[in-house]
């Protein structure tokens, strides 16, 4: 269903601009930040941010949402519904602050 494909990669896009901390367009093992993400967000994505740092590699916001998707298929139906419902954490966030 290409909405539901919009939407996820529309939701990768948005996480990976609130992690690459300089901009750039491309995050590195020591160029990203998680502290302005959700906490069961940072856990989901966790998995591609740990291979960064292992393999000292590097992705732009294509390569990232390809890695996302990837990961979502192979997540358990909670945590799908957790990114696909992004804003409504993030809003949550925001009331936290």
């Amino acid at each position: 269903d290409q909405i539901y494909a919009k939407k996820k990669n529309e939701i990768f896009k948005k996480t990976f601009d609130m992690i690459d901390t300089d901009g750039d367009g491309v995050i590195t093992h020591v160029n990203f930040d998680l502290k302005n993400l959700p906490e069961k967000i940072k856990k989901i994505i966790q998995k591609i941010t740990d291979e960064l740092k292992l393999e000292n590699e590097s992705l732009n916001s294509e390569e990232f949402i390809y890695a996302c998707n990837y990961l979502f298929e192979h997540l358990d139906n909670n945590d799908k519904n957790v990114l696909l419902n992004y804003n409504k954490y993030e809003k949550m966030c925001e009331i936290n602050k």
